[in-house]
């Protein structure tokens, strides 16, 4: 079993993937986590992390081969993992790639275009068979950004130095990024997780207002964000119904 975990960029993904791997652990499955781009790898250090330091230009093809050809590096271990039995866990995979470097053509003919050039070209890559969208919408997950800034965040080291890369630094290819993940929703492998809370829906607060509020840095995103544990058992029900029935 394939598992992906999707969203744009501060959603919350990396700590509901670790939520995840815990219960596996706790349940006694064997699991492999492959995490995209890899940094370590050769074409995240020669192409990936420079493109997103602004330090080398790639067109929306160009980047997306890098991040597939940085998948195609792990193709090997992935495959290794399946037939093991392990539970191949994914943090981001081909749906990255088709939001957003779709999102940085404007034009929707050409968009779908790119599309389906990425989408056949990551064919003959383990493919998932359950993933999951956390639902934030660009403007809650800036916020959360901003929020989380004011954490040191060792995932952040690629980047040496810049709070955001080129990607977080836009609102509207965000915005676009985050359009293009909703209309992916005819997936029937992928479902969708509402991870706003109702409070924050119905009267959204700026980042200084939940500084006049709330003192605790944990009290402010929660009041943005559905409680981690809230989510997990969304994640975990869903798992418990593909995997068992």
């Amino acid at each position: 079993m394939i598992i992906n975990f999707e969203g744009i960029d501060s959603c919350g993904k990396k700590r509901q993937v670790d939520k995840f791997t815990d219960y596996l652990s706790s349940q006694g499955f064997s699991f492999k986590v492959f995490s995209f781009p890899n940094y370590d790898g050769i074409t995240s250090r020669e192409k990936i992390t420079p493109y997103l330091k602004g330090q080398l230009k790639l067109s929306p093809w160009e980047a997306a081969k890098a991040y597939a050809d940085d998948r195609y590096e792990q193709k090997d271990s992935i495959e290794k993992s399946s037939k093991k039995g392990d539970i191949v866990i994914y943090n981001r995979f081909t749906l990255s790639n088709i939001a957003f470097q779709g999102a940085r053509i404007i034009d929707k003919n050409e968009r779908e275009i790119l599309i389906k050039k990425i989408k056949k070209y990551e064919s003959k890559l383990p493919q998932p068979n359950l993933q999951f969208f956390l639902d934030v919408p660009p403007e809650a997950a800036y916020l959360l950004a901003d929020l989380r800034s004011l954490e040191t965040r060792k995932d952040r080291e690629y980047l040496g130095g810049r709070k955001k890369d080129i990607h977080e630094e836009d609102m509207a290819f965000q915005q676009r990024v985050y359009e293009v993940y909703i209309n992916s929703k005819k997936d029937e492998s992928l479902i969708t997780l509402p991870c706003l809370t109702q409070t924050y829906l119905r009267k959204p607060l700026t980042l200084e207002e939940l500084s006049e509020r709330f003192d605790n840095l944990d009290d402010k995103i929660a009041y943005v964000i559905r409680k981690p544990e809230e989510i997990h058992s969304d994640i975990v029900k869903h798992f418990q119904t593909r995997k068992f029935n």
